[in-house]
């Protein structure tokens, strides 16, 4: 099993992160018995509540960073690399820590001296034996980034003696991007754009990655806004393999995020 970490500032677009990485595994789950997935019972009212904004058609507001930090997603992928190997052995059926991929929240929250993010609680210790991360950013049109995250991205980065782990970004947009979005399968010009926002948005990180030879591989996530509802409203769409109601978001994003996880996991 590999331990992963989604790592963002506990105040922003973490939260519409762990919403929809929630929603989606609930739709997958529904679609394909061959995807099983499960939370971390401390964090059941976490995801509980957040899910439950979206199928009403609010945004979900952040919860305080010790909350979402209880939050941890074991994920059992049904085409990885172990399982081809180990034939009909059905890894992370019946043993919970059999699952390919634990992946954890790791809440930042700002220094306010400083204005660097940081972990609330243990530390830069608390993602010692991290094997890859998701790092979630805010990549709404017009934004400069964010400096104090950057640093702390670098900082979390610069903590592992023996090289940097896999990363991957989400970027988290406030609206739905311009229609010529190249999609995930277009790989040569989703990694030019990811790696544009990188170096526009998160310049420290950008070069840390660089000399550790990473070209992480970029997703992009948002909430459709209920235009006639005010600004927290979201567009709310009913669909029988999500389990009933959901939010319109960019499910074939999180498809092939979960394919990119399979790959680093197993």
């Amino acid at each position: 099993m590999t331990r992963g970490a989604l790592v963002g500032d506990a105040s922003g677009a973490l939260t519409t992160a762990v919403a929809l990485l929630y929603a989606a595994q609930v739709r997958r789950s529904n679609a394909s018995p061959d995807y099983r997935f499960s939370v971390a019972a401390a964090g059941h009212p976490v995801v509980g509540r957040l899910y439950a904004s979206l199928q009403e058609g609010v945004r979900p507001g952040p919860p305080d960073e010790g909350a979402l930090a209880k939050v941890s997603f074991a994920m059992d992928f049904p085409d990885s690399l172990g399982k081809k190997l180990l034939g009909g052995f059905r890894r992370g059926r019946t043993v919970g820590d059999a699952h390919e991929l634990d992946l954890g929240v790791l809440p930042l929250v700002r220094h306010h001296e400083s204005g660097v993010l940081a972990p609330a609680a243990g530390g830069w210790g608390a993602a010692v034996d991290v094997g890859l991360f998701v790092l979630v950013a805010d990549a709404s049109p017009g934004s400069a980034g964010d400096p104090g995250l950057d640093s702390g991205f670098d900082r979390l980065l610069t903590s592992f003696p023996t090289g940097v782990p896999p990363c991957v970004l989400l970027w988290v947009l406030a609206a739905p991007p311009s229609p010529d979005l190249p999609p995930a399968s277009a790989e040569q010009a989703r990694q030019a754009l990811g790696s544009a926002n990188l170096v526009r948005q998160l310049p420290r990180t950008a070069a840390r990655l660089a000399a550790a030879k990473q070209s992480p591989p970029s997703f992009y996530a948002w909430l459709e806004p209920d235009l006639s509802g005010g600004p927290t409203r979201i567009v709310r769409r009913q669909l029988l393999e999500a389990g009933g109601i959901e939010p319109k978001y960019p499910y074939e994003e999180f498809l092939a995020l979960f394919d990119t996880l399979a790959g680093l996991a197993g």
